[in-house]
């Protein structure tokens, strides 16, 4: 064996009463370039040879030995990102493309090795899940299938800037979060030959990407060469899992397994939850590798392409599971609704009759309606806040079970005291029990409003976020705007209702600081309204679960006022309100002075493009 493959540690281990013992060693995998990735491979004590499964990322895989797929009778490897761990080089978190394809390269070296078939899979979760979509767009056909958790996609809309925000704890997880050393990798660096030259070398350098993000609050060229900009090139099989309360790196990637990748061979699961645990149980994951690279026929079959795991709690079991067969019967079930935002604070199938302001609220502000966040310590729902500071509309009550599944929108007509705000929306189910469970939220910079007309949907605005779109708001003229909720699945029961509420984002957003009112309009020139997408209830629901008991879905007491009577959706899909030419916007034009003031953004009276 060569030198730069020597084993470290010899070291042998049983595993749980399996037919199998593993042996454990760490080397480097050498690229073209000279840049030596480390790695820690874990096999079956045998001669071999054995399918292999990848983790690949730039915290702790150098150093992971997962003796669960030994037992399984597979070979396992951890692999660091150039740069990180004890990998020599330097870490450019944009450029999805270099390590993408340093993935690539050890892909083709494990299937070349005496102790692998030829054949390899990858696994994990956030940034092991989208090393997975960056190799398998650079790899060969050694790369058999991939299984990406809770993954981003797209770096600007994903996580970070959603809606053009920014979202603070993206620089700090660049800056401080370990300098993808690793905390498993730290007590090693003494032991692991050339890791301590590796770490000094690359530490300087990685730390710049703090300063590259944080200068680029606009979706330019720095962002070209982020995962999203390959997915056309992944054919791999694909097992993909999301959870909708991820406040970590949000579930806006979620919609690439519908969209972006191969129909035929991709399979999801959705659940609520936060970023760390998909519920999907390792004997399943084991089925889909079993199948896809140990190439047993027998395995994964007639498995629906499309499983919805309903109201998660701590032992990650779900309460009930709605499948299709995949995507076309979910598109073929759902029914676009819309509900009108009226000024007494209510949401109702029918539009208002009269133009009015239907609600207001002050920003900056501390916001109470986010879970918890990504340190799963701070729970902001039960945060007391003023009144002033949240703008609520709320259904009566529904009169049969309602199931929302997707993306939802926010399209509000809105004026504010100044020249931007930032908006956080909030979706939530008030109980017949008096309790408010958080479902969602959605974010919107209103001078990143301007939308990409052709990739918009009625359930999903999708924004440019380019500079040259940027348009700062007239104080006081409402303009239209689109908020993208992000994807989500709940069920609504029978005698609860939906609240949208509109205030400051919170968590780790950095919203402007500039004092404002914001105003919510309503009316037949101004048609304010919630669209989403529901599914039919086909199943005999369990009673409501007990408060807080759902992971990441708190409850509090509703301190909302509530309307009277009740709701009834069962029309079918509602029609949505005409779309409204720039010279039907209510205000009148610009204020010469406002204009000289602004003249360098442009600053112009406008509709949003739906």
């Amino acid at each position: 064996m060569p030198a730069w493959r020597a084993a470290v540690a010899g070291l042998v281990l049983l595993c749980g009463g399996s037919a199998y013992a593993a042996q454990v060693q760490q080397g480097y995998v050498g690229l073209p370039d000279g840049t030596q990735l480390h790695y820690t491979l874990t096999t079956p004590d045998g001669a071999g040879p054995y399918p292999t499964l990848m983790m690949y990322d730039p915290y702790d895989a150098g150093v992971a030995s997962d003796t669960r797929w030994v037992e399984d009778g597979y070979a396992m490897i951890g692999v660091n990102f150039r740069g990180t761990g004890c990998s020599s080089g330097v870490f450019e978190p944009l450029n999805a493309d270099v390590w993408g394809r340093d993935g690539a390269e050890v892909v083709a070296w494990i299937a070349g090795q005496s102790w692998s078939d030829g054949s390899v899979g990858m696994y994990g979760y956030s940034f092991t899940g989208v090393s997975q979509l960056a190799t398998a767009a650079f790899a060969g056909p050694a790369l058999k299938a991939i299984s990406p958790w809770n993954v981003f996609s797209d770096f600007y809309r994903d996580m970070t800037y959603p809606g053009g925000i920014a979202n603070t704890f993206i620089p700090l997880w660049v800056l401080a979060g370990r300098a993808y050393v690793g905390s498993d990798v730290l007590p090693q660096i003494p032991t692991i030959e050339g890791c301590a030259p590796h770490v000094a070398g690359y530490l300087p350098g990685n730390s710049m990407e703090t300063v590259d993000i944080l200068a680029h609050p606009y979706d330019d060229a720095i962002w070209d060469r982020q995962p999203a900009a390959w997915l056309d090139r992944i054919t791999q099989p694909t097992l993909g899992c999301g959870n909708w309360q991820d406040t970590t790196i949000y579930s806006r990637a979620i919609n690439l397994f519908r969209d972006a990748l191969p129909a035929d061979t991709t399979w999801f699961v959705g659940a609520n939850g936060t970023h760390y645990a998909c519920p999907i149980d390792h004997a399943v994951e084991r089925e889909f590798f079993d199948r896809f690279v140990r190439g047993d026929s027998s395995a994964w079959r007639n498995v629906p392409k499309v499983q919805l795991y309903h109201e998660i709690a701590d032992d990650l079991q779900p309460r009930w599971v709605s499948t299709f067969r995949n995507w076309n019967e979910v598109a073929a079930q759902t029914q676009v609704h819309a509900l009108y935002l009226h000024a007494d604070g209510s949401l109702r199938t029918e539009p208002p009759a009269q133009d009015a302001t239907g609600g207001q609220f002050i920003s900056p502000a501390v916001t109470a309606n986010i879970p918890r966040d990504w340190t799963l310590t701070i729970n902001g729902w039960n945060r007391p806040v003023s009144p002033a500071s949240v703008a609520r509309f709320t259904t009566p009550a529904l009169r049969e079970d309602v199931e929302i599944f997707g993306n939802a929108s926010a399209d509000i007509w809105i004026s504010t005291t100044a020249a931007d705000a930032d908006i956080q929306v909030t979706l939530s189910e008030v109980r017949p029990d008096g309790q408010e469970m958080y479902i969602q939220n959605g974010w919107l910079r209103l001078s990143h409003a301007t939308l990409d007309a052709q990739a918009s949907t009625e359930l999903q605005p999708v924004h440019t976020h380019q500079q040259a779109d940027s348009q700062l708001l007239i104080p006081s003229v409402p303009v239209r705007a689109r908020i993208e909720i992000l994807p989500f699945n709940h069920v609504f029961r029978a005698g609860s209702r939906l609240r949208l509420a509109f205030d400051t984002p919170g968590g780790w957003f950095a919203p402007l600081l500039a004092p404002v009112i914001n105003r919510i309009h309503v009316g037949p020139a101004t048609p304010s309204v919630l669209v989403f997408g529901r599914l039919p209830v086909e199943v005999d629901l369990p009673p409501h679960a007990p408060c807080d008991s759902l992971v990441n879905q708190p409850c509090r007491a509703d301190a909302g006022a509530v309307p009277e009577g009740t709701l009834a959706l069962t029309s079918g899909s509602t029609p949505l309100p005409a779309r409204h030419a720039p010279a039907d916007i209510t205000g009148g034009a610009a204020p010469v002075w406002w204009m000289l003031i602004a003249g360098g953004w442009g600053l112009r009276r406008r509709m949003f493009r739906a």
